[in-house]
């Protein structure tokens, strides 16, 4: 199967029809989807054997303004932990600010190090940052950097997204704007058909294709869904399928906003 792709181009925006059947509206939920309030700052404590956000065991989640400062520290225990975020996106900067210095940071400290260190990281760009403890990975935390208000498609989600139909083959192919409201957020693509047009037994929505991209910039993204082999079958032995394709951007510490199009593929 080929792989789904990302590309971000320059260009002008393809005028397709909008098709009613299959199709559903922009949705926002209300609320935040992190759960917590947004602050200039926050701190991570770490134990034996997990993160604690502000001091609260049961949260491992921070909400913050972008420039704010994020403390990591293992005040006390009896192992070795450190905050690494591994290859996803990284703070502006940071700095060790108590303990042995190991090396470079982040990850802070640079490798899993025994109680009585701290540290601390700024975090300029809007974006989800996921951190681990790199000795004990399922120690796990995230800081959100909230970005500006507003929807984070340029312009309504419906005239944002573009995808031709009919389309021949069995990638679907795509363009969605995006505004400067989805600064490191991401975006969901999912191809789904009818059961019954898979040779199935129903007329529920079945998922034949997706793909995902995280830490998004502003402007236009081309994109292509590859259809799994059931799809592909269908497709090949009927002549064609109808498969609906939803759209899905969230941007950071906001609730995801959704567009759904049908597309019709030919061989």
């Amino acid at each position: 199967m080929r792989r789904a792709s990302f590309r971000t181009v320059r260009g002008r925006r393809l005028c397709l029809p909008v098709v009613a059947a299959l199709a559903a509206a922009a949705a926002v939920p209300p609320g935040l989807a992190t759960g917590s309030a947004t602050t200039s700052g926050g701190s991570f404590t770490a134990s034996d054997f997990e993160w604690s956000a502000n001091g609260n065991a049961r949260s491992t989640k921070l909400t913050i303004a972008p420039g704010g400062t994020v403390t990591f520290s293992y005040p006390s225990g009896h192992s070795e932990h450190n905050a690494d975020f591994g290859k996803g996106p990284k703070p502006t900067s940071c700095a060790q600010t108590a303990g042995i210095p190991v090396g470079k940071v982040p990850p802070v400290p640079h490798i899993p190090s025994s109680a009585g260190w701290s540290g601390s990281c700024t975090f300029s760009i809007p974006g989800v940052y996921r951190f681990h403890c790199d000795l004990h990975t399922f120690m796990t935390g995230t800081v959100v950097v909230e970005g500006p208000g507003g929807s984070p498609f340029a312009g309504k989600p419906s005239s944002a997204t573009s995808l031709r139909s009919p389309q021949r083959g069995t990638t679907v192919h795509g363009s969605v704007k995006l505004s400067n409201a989805a600064t490191g957020g991401s975006l969901a693509v999912d191809v789904r058909a009818t059961a019954k047009s898979l040779g199935r037994r129903g007329g529920a929505l079945v998922r034949v294709g997706r793909l995902t991209k995280s830490a998004v910039k502003p402007g236009t993204i081309r994109f292509g869904v590859a259809l799994n082999a059931a799809a592909k079958r269908a497709v090949r032995s009927q002549g064609r399928l109808t498969v609906a394709v939803e759209v899905t951007l969230q941007a950071p510490g906001r609730s995801p906003v959704s567009v759904t199009r049908r597309v019709l593929l030919k061989p």
